[in-house]
């Protein structure tokens, strides 16, 4: 007997032993269980943003949900404002709520979700935010330009004499807004912070025949590029018309130094009817130089350069007025002639 009950207690003990890493495995399963509820369940402070009944979010700290609503509030508020007055209608509510052991715990929402959230509630008025500021702006003050005549400057031509200058305004204004749109705006004071500065610009009626050599201005290269391109500018518009030999007529027919003639008249500049005299008058530049509204010289022929190697001319009855490239007619250029300056 005595044998036998050794022999039990023995195996018991083995038995035993065997059991005990699984009561230590369940152990620190049961422990891990009980870490988790505790964490998903532990009782806990909660803040939550309200606007009326929309929960707008959740956050740990009362401290955190004030410094989020200040922020909100502000929304509307100009950099540099003063007398700023909010009012928030209805009012954004913070509550405190207390979540049990067994309690789901809600969501915490960062900052950029809740501002989303009021965001929404202001787009569709749900929420008003009226603001009141007192703000200051910088207005710009365009400058005045003043035009004079010049018998200085040949007609249908303009010259800036003097530069003009925008100025500044500051302007204090009480303003009033819903939700960032304006109700009332008053200005309350307007002082100069910089004085505008008029721009002077003469406009020719000077007429004058061309000179031999030199340009019939000198009014400098702004002048002289402007004033080309507005005699190309007006040249091209009668393209189409006819060409008519011993013609001025730029509607009625002109032939190829007629058409220069007529066209520089416009500008108070007196060109001879004859392309071979036309090639001794202004100033003369290469052709590497050459820019609108100077004049293309070719032995017999003469037509007012547009640009991209490319002039406009009255070319024959064949083609009148026309717009042919530089090397049309295989004749070189004999001189590229400037007339403004």
């Amino acid at each position: 007997m005595k044998a036998n009950s050794w022999k039990e207690k023995l195996g018991s003990f083995v038995k035993s032993k065997k059991i005990i890493p699984i009561i230590i495995f369940e152990i620190v399963i049961f422990s891990i269980a009980v870490i988790g509820v505790n964490t998903s369940f532990a009782a806990e402070d909660y803040w939550q943003l309200r606007v009326a009944d929309n929960l707008v979010g959740t956050v740990r700290t009362e401290e955190q949900a004030k410094k989020i609503l200040s922020s909100l509030e502000k929304t509307y508020v100009n950099k540099g404002a003063k007398d700023v007055d909010v009012d928030l209608t209805p009012r954004v509510d913070i509550k405190h709520s207390y979540y049990g052991y067994v309690d789901k715990k809600p969501k915490i929402s960062d900052e950029a979700e809740i501002r989303e959230a009021f965001s929404k509630l202001t787009k569709d008025n749900t929420l008003k935010i009226r603001t009141s500021q007192i703000i200051t702006k910088v207005e710009k003050v365009k400058h005045k330009v003043i035009k004079k005549k010049d018998n200085g400057v040949l007609l249908n031509t303009a010259v800036e004499k003097m530069q003009g200058r925008d100025g500044e305004n500051v302007v204090t204004i009480k303003q009033i807004s819903t939700n960032g749109k304006i109700d009332k705006a008053k200005v309350m004071k307007t002082s100069q912070a910089k004085e505008s500065k008029a721009k002077v610009v003469l406009f020719g009626t000077a007429v004058k025949s061309a000179g031999k050599g030199a340009t019939s201005s000198n009014l400098g290269e702004a002048y002289s590029k402007k004033s080309g391109q507005a005699v190309a500018d007006f040249a091209l518009k009668f393209v189409g018309n006819p060409y008519k030999y011993g013609g001025e007529s730029l509607t009625n027919g002109a032939d190829c130094s007629g058409f220069v003639m007529a066209v520089y008249r416009h500008f108070g500049v007196l060109l001879p009817h004859s392309s071979i005299a036309d090639q001794y008058l202004g100033k003369g530049v290469s052709f590497s130089q050459a820019r609108p509204g100077d004049l293309i010289c070719y032995g017999g022929h003469i037509g007012i350069y547009i640009g991209n190697n490319k002039i406009v001319h009255a070319m024959d009855e064949a083609h009148g007025i026309t717009v042919s490239r530089i090397g049309y007619n295989g004749k070189p250029i004999t001189t590229v002639r400037r007339i403004f300056g």
